[in-house]
């Protein structure tokens, strides 16, 4: 599903005359908690015939309050944009956070903002979402407004475990990426543009994309089995990556490098996303290339016998929708992940 949606970054600009269902949270990630919220508050708007509006911050509001603790983010703003228009919201209110917006109190937040400017009719929030200044806005102070109905959304629990986008970006700092997207309910992608590197790999006789991306939160450092995304062409491949320095050629600088399987084109300059699907193994540093070599190609045949299990290896010549446009094929081919 997917729709026009509207973008503002402050509650002033929403238009007047229009009722609003209203799910309010950061949704770094939007992982399966998230998605939960999320869901009742589309399901309300439905219900009722209300206008879909999801209620954010940019940036983050702990890169304001505290930006010694701010989180590494799982999303960027474009990342977050594309799958809350997926889901099918009309608007999304990115509020600018700042040292001005931070002193509105939770009662200024309810009355003017929610009641007044975005016309809330009913709220969906998460069991621990606070708001107003210094955080003393609470889903209990909402429950006592009279004029909203209020969703209090129970949370997701997996392994005995509350989800959460800190848990997540845990797990994604250990390379625990199987364990991520279970969590998440999709992979773990990153998305960039292919630049020209080093040229190693293509000397060694394996190719690879280079990919610069301004993502906050990356895997560990290591080898993963991927599947990259050319946006322009939506074309899908298979890969094997690396996120590291490649301690065997001492690199002052971090790269994430994707060996495409069974491709003989070029890449560069192009958008492209990059999901992980499982951690081979971590940065190795080697004594000589030929060292080196074997392991890529035991790292690529790893790969290889992975996409055959999941019946992914599919002729270069064919598309392999895996996609934030193609959700419905991608929850059919990881049915572990859930649907978005």
């Amino acid at each position: 599903m997917s729709t026009q949606i509207q973008v503002i970054n402050d509650f002033k600009l929403f238009p007047s005359g229009t009722p609003s269902s209203i799910c309010l949270g950061n949704f770094d990630g939007i992982h399966l908690g998230h998605q939960k919220i999320l869901m009742t508050c589309l399901d309300s708007a439905k219900r009722r015939n209300l206008s879909s509006l999801v209620f954010t911050f940019e940036p983050h509001p702990t890169k304001i309050l505290r930006p010694e603790k701010a989180p590494l983010l799982l999303f960027s703003r474009d990342e977050k944009r594309q799958w809350l228009r997926h889901l099918g919201f009309e608007f999304i209110l990115e509020q600018t956070f700042d040292s001005d917006f931070r002193k509105i109190s939770a009662e200024k937040f309810i009355d003017e903002i929610l009641r007044k400017k975005l016309q809330a009719k009913v709220i969906s929030i998460g069991p621990n979402f606070r708001f107003g200044f210094e955080g003393r806005g609470t889903v209990d102070l909402l429950k006592k407004q009279t004029d909203f109905e209020i969703i209090e959304v129970a949370p997701v629990i997996q392994d005995g475990v509350v989800l959460s986008s800190s848990r997540i970006r845990e797990l994604v700092s250990l390379g625990e990426i199987e364990a991520a997207n279970r969590y998440l309910g999709h992979p773990y992608f990153l998305s960039g543009t292919v630049e020209r590197g080093f040229e190693r790999g293509e000397k060694l006789g394996f190719p690879t994309a280079n990919i610069k991306t301004d993502r906050e939160c990356l895997p560990k450092d290591g080898v993963y089995i991927t599947i990259l995304e050319d946006l322009e062409s939506s074309q899908f491949f298979t890969s094997a990556s690396n996120i590291g320095f490649n301690p065997s050629f001492e690199n002052k600088q971090r790269s994430i490098e994707a060996h495409l399987l069974d491709f003989n084109d070029s890449l560069y300059e192009r958008r492209v996303r990059l999901f992980f699907l499982k951690h081979l193994r971590s940065e190795m540093k080697f004594k000589d290339l030929s060292l080196l070599k074997a392991q890529i190609s035991q790292d690529i045949q790893e790969s290889r016998n992975f996409f055959h299990s999941m019946n992914l290896l599919r002729p270069p010549t064919e598309n392999n929708s895996l996609s934030l446009s193609h959700v419905d094929f991608l929850t059919q081919r990881f049915q572990t992940y859930g649907t978005p």
